[in-house]
């Protein structure tokens, strides 16, 4: 799962670290929708654009590691 969105991370990963470095980006399919500065907001972003479907939320350092989280999530 997420193949196609972690190779699109990987091709702009160093333009992100340069610009944007500790943030999280949403990547859907080929879609970038954009970086936010904390994981809330770039969760409540991707739910806004593409609903309850899976799509990749990845902090933006210099780590490979993927933390997976359930769609299945509750906004207060």
């Amino acid at each position: 799962m997420f193949e196609k969105e972690l190779e699109i991370f990987k091709k702009i990963k160093a333009d992100l670290l340069s610009q944007y470095s500790g943030g999280f980006v949403v990547i859907k399919g080929d879609e970038v929708l954009g970086v936010w500065q904390s994981r809330l907001d770039a969760l409540k972003s991707g739910i806004d654009k593409y609903g309850d479907v899976p799509f990749l939320v990845k902090n933006i350092n210099e780590s490979d590691i993927v933390i997976n989280f359930s769609r299945n999530l509750i906004f207060a």
